[in-house]
């Protein structure tokens, strides 16, 4: 037993040290949706620490409309720790986007946006994630 204890140790350090540390995993810690109605662009503003951008990245961004699903865009790294995407949706006042941003290790962040009719303030509120 005394032998085997530090090679099980040696083993459990490399097996630790060459996959990427799901302790490390975590949701993007900002996602932040703002619209232009003139432009019809939705731009969306995401935090998300990564050691490695190329191994934890975000790996989705998925777009709704009043419930529907109309864009997913999927990635295989991140630009850095904070970053925008713009993307060409086309809404009307009163309709609600809801966009979730999704780590390829772990967690996920979903935040709604309500477009204003004219008289109306722009309001964003986390909607779950």
């Amino acid at each position: 037993m005394r032998k085997t204890l530090p090679l099980i140790a040696v083993l459990f350090l490399t097996v630790a040290l060459l996959l990427p540390s799901v302790s490390h995993a975590n949701a993007p810690s900002l996602v932040e949706p703002t619209y232009d109605l003139a432009a019809r662009t939705l731009s969306v503003k995401i935090k998300h620490r990564s050691l490695v951008d190329s191994l934890h990245y975000i790996k989705s961004v998925e777009i709704k409309v009043n419930g529907t699903l109309v864009l997913t865009n999927k990635y295989d790294e991140q630009p850095g720790t904070e970053y925008t995407y713009t993307y060409n949706v086309a809404v009307s006042p009163g309709d609600v986007i809801e966009v979730t941003a999704k780590c390829n290790l772990w967690g996920s962040r979903t935040v709604g946006l309500t477009i204003p009719k004219p008289d109306d303030a722009l309001k964003t509120e986390p909607t779950g994630g």
